[in-house]
């Protein structure tokens, strides 16, 4: 039984820690109204239908899509602002059976293949293609540059959210 309360306190503070990230992670978006294709609008408008997620996708220049990439990990790491930057310079995936499975790209690389990632997604997006190959395109790229040392994942999946799903 006192295992059991033990379980229930750690799922408590994970729940809790869910929301409290969600909230911060609502308030980032919210006040993100300072990254130029935003205009002063409020995510939800931006990412509400296709036409608008296009719209900003192809507007969205290297250093904002940076400034967001950069937000959004910060505000999933729990991290204050001024720490918000690509910070995977040490990453290595490795496994205890393989040993180092994946070095991702030079740290002094990952800025121009994001930019990279940018350029297609937005020939993409500007050719019509699907929303949610967009969406693939960008965060599992997202994933194998590896810009961070956590949560890489975590960014990766709410990009691919944003861009795939229509925010109500």
């Amino acid at each position: 039984m006192e295992k059991f309360r033990g379980f229930e306190t750690q799922n408590q503070e994970a729940t809790e820690n869910r929301e409290r990230r969600a909230e911060v992670l609502l308030r980032f978006l919210n006040t993100a109204k300072n990254i130029e294709p935003f205009h002063g609008e409020k995510f939800e408008a931006i990412f509400s239908n296709e036409e608008h997620k296009r719209d900003f996708i192809e507007n969205l220049s290297v250093e904002e899509f940076s400034q967001l990439l950069n937000g959004l990990n910060g505000v999933l790491r729990d991290k204050k602002k001024e720490n918000w930057k690509m910070d995977g310079e040490t990453v290595a995936l490795e496994s205890m059976f393989m040993g180092t499975g994946y070095v991702p790209p030079r740290q002094e690389d990952k800025p121009d293949l994001l930019a990279e990632v940018l350029e297609t997604a937005k020939t993409m997006s500007q050719e019509g293609k699907n929303m949610e190959d967009i969406a693939m395109l960008v965060s599992s790229s997202l994933n194998a540059i590896h810009p961070y040392l956590d949560a890489n994942g975590r960014t990766s999946r709410m990009i691919y959210l944003l861009l795939r799903s229509c925010v109500k």
